[in-house]
């Protein structure tokens, strides 16, 4: 006996085989709205640091010598590295996935259109043909790949919502050694003070 066959013995409707098809399908939509948002997020960050590109500059003024100037330095660039690594992570979980190594199905948009191209009445008739044993299998199989699909999507927007709390936190550390200059970046002693401190 069959994976198909126990489900229709079992008495499992296409409704709720449909039910957790379109669940699964949810999660999916889910996790790819995240993935955007991030991905937005770092777009608009992007577009206003080009805005500020002669305070940027200013990072990297002062005295090369002092911890605070390579460490604005050094966070800056590991700022640029996790929001690049982020980004890439948030793009590579919204680009789609077709699922191809699943069984066909008269559910899936890649085999219909590669296996009936528009032959519309070959593929009317084939599903009114189809029994509920045939509908049962293919619709669990799409069940099965998009779970897949679903986790993929998960583990990859996960990974860039740390590197994006990572990125944070480097600008954050940029921007306070940035407000905080050594001592031998501040201003000189004018030289009446400095005849006093002699």
């Amino acid at each position: 006996m069959t994976d198909s066959d126990k489900i229709v013995k079992l008495g499992v409707s296409m409704d709720t085989l449909m039910t957790g098809l379109t669940m699964v399908q949810e999660h999916i939509r889910f996790a790819d709205a995240k993935a955007a948002l991030i991905a937005t997020f770092h777009v608009a960050i992007l577009g206003f640091l080009m805005t500020q590109v002669d305070a940027l500059g200013g990072v990297a003024v002062g005295d090369r010598i002092s911890v605070l100037f390579w460490l604005r330095c050094g966070a800056l660039a590991g700022y640029g590295v996790s929001t690049a690594i982020g980004f890439c992570y948030a793009v590579a979980c919204i680009w789609p996935r077709m699922g191809e190594s699943a069984p066909p199905c008269f559910l899936h948009a890649g085999h219909v259109a590669r296996h009936y191209q528009r032959d519309y009445r070959r593929y009317c008739e084939d599903i009114v043909t189809a029994d509920e044993k045939a509908w049962s299998d293919q619709i669990a199989s799409q069940i099965v790949e998009n779970c897949n699909i679903s986790t993929v999507k998960f583990n990859l927007v996960g990974r860039a919502a740390q590197w994006t709390v990572a990125a944070v936190v480097l600008w954050g550390i940029t921007l306070v050694a940035t407000v905080l200059p050594t001592t031998k970046e501040r201003s000189p002693a004018t030289p009446a003070a400095a005849a006093h401190i002699s």
